[in-house]
């Protein structure tokens, strides 16, 4: 949390400040933060609409949010992969900027060959994790079209400025098949 925290980047992505660590009763240790107001995770957002249908301005939000968020991370100079890249772990404060959550899972990696799936990864996991949200009458709650057009579509724009020559093709065919996977409701 204080490493993402410190860097500094023109559109930096802020988690929580860590004060302490708590052990809880089933023996979980969890870290405790301060209260931030305004921050609000994306899962929250659509949990308030699972009983009726996510407007389709919140879904382009919680869309949004988690592509700027996987792609800042993505992009640095000393990148990290999530390896928990949910919408519950992706936020936003009341001025829409993204917020990240949850960064216990976070690992700075290289972008080499052996290690490029961690990022596909994120990306994939993320895309389900939009594409599994349904409200309580069995309606899917992101539109497949969505994800692709405002998740999918402008990581896959920009695989050439995130990674190397040598994986680029790599990242795209993975992207490709993720797209294919969304599109069919999956």
């Amino acid at each position: 949390m204080r490493d993402i925290n410190s860097l500094e980047h023109p559109q930096a992505i802020r988690t929580f400040e860590p004060k302490g660590v708590i052990r809880l009763e089933n023996g979980e240790v969890a870290v405790i933060t301060d209260f931030i107001q305004g921050v609000r995770s994306c899962d929250s957002l659509v949990d308030e609409y699972r009983e009726t249908m996510l407007p389709e301005e919140k879904a382009r939000l919680i869309a949004r949010t988690a592509f700027a968020t996987m792609h800042y991370f993505h992009s640095l100079e000393k990148p990290y992969t999530m390896n928990d890249a949910q919408i519950k772990n992706f936020a936003f404060t009341i001025s829409t900027e993204p917020w990240c959550i949850d960064t216990e899972t976070f690992q700075q990696t290289n972008k080499d060959s052996a290690k490029i799936s961690r990022f596909v990864r994120d990306v994939g996991s993320c895309a389900y994790s939009m594409s599994g949200q349904y409200n309580y009458d069995g309606q899917r709650m992101l539109d497949s079209e969505l994800i692709i057009e405002h998740f999918i579509k402008p990581y896959e724009e920009d695989i050439p400025n995130l990674y190397s020559y040598g994986t680029v093709d790599i990242v795209q065919a993975s992207i490709e098949g993720l797209k294919q996977d969304i599109a069919r409701g999956a």
